[in-house]
């Protein structure tokens, strides 16, 4: 039996919101793009009242007796985030690498 088709108009494979997703990745990286989501969500979702008690909370530190617990769980988040993004690099460099040691040896035979 032969395998089954995807109908997609553009016959990759991916949908269009993998598309999206992968095209947002390269554009902004990681830290980039949970960055977006994350004012996106914050700016979409919640009310007025939500809003200001985020950003006086979580940026401006008040009204609150854990902002430094906040200011570490908040670098701990994004240094993650940062570790994540250059271990992708690191493997995406190491592919490019290879793939032009491999045409180095086609165009040197």
């Amino acid at each position: 039996m032969g395998k089954k088709k995807n109908n997609n108009s553009k016959g990759n494979g991916n949908s269009f919101w993998e598309r999206l997703l992968f095209k947002a990745l390269e554009k902004f990286g990681l830290l980039g793009l949970i960055s977006v989501a994350g004012v996106f969500i914050i700016l979409k979702f919640p009310t007025d009242e939500q809003k200001h008690e985020f950003f006086n909370q979580y940026i401006l530190f008040k009204n609150t007796t854990s902002a430094t617990y906040q200011l570490i769980a908040i670098t701990i988040f994004f240094g993650m985030i940062f570790v994540i993004e250059r271990i992708y690099h690191q493997k995406e460099i190491e592919t490019l690498n290879k793939k032009i040691s491999r045409l180095n040896q086609k165009l040197q035979a």
